[in-house]
């Protein structure tokens, strides 16, 4: 699953809510969030759920992104990121993908 991180804590929220119907609903299910929440760590993680922190972005307009800590990193930043997921995914196998944008 992978939460749009940019924006509050309804993604995250939501996110975390519906691994925790899957993993009651599925109890030989695993759920893997991939988000760049700063505020992830601070939220109960379901059973049968846990996350992969990404680098933190801001939205700084409807197309525009920015490294929330790394600013003078951008590119590196966003091919990180990109990696990050790809790989996660690749790795995971998953048999479903939720993206929450």
């Amino acid at each position: 699953m992978y939460s749009h991180d940019t924006f509050g804590l309804g993604n995250i929220r939501r996110s975390l809510l519906l691994g925790e119907l899957f993993g009651s609903d599925y109890p030989q299910g695993a759920v893997l969030l991939m988000t760049g929440s700063p505020m992830i760590q601070a939220f109960r993680i379901p059973d049968r759920m846990d996350y992969v922190k990404l680098p933190c972005i801001n939205r700084v307009n409807a197309d525009h992104y920015e490294p929330q800590f790394l600013l003078d990193c951008a590119p590196e930043v966003r091919q990180t990121r990109s990696d990050i997921l790809e790989r996660t995914a690749l790795a995971f196998r998953p048999d479903l993908l939720i993206v929450d944008k």
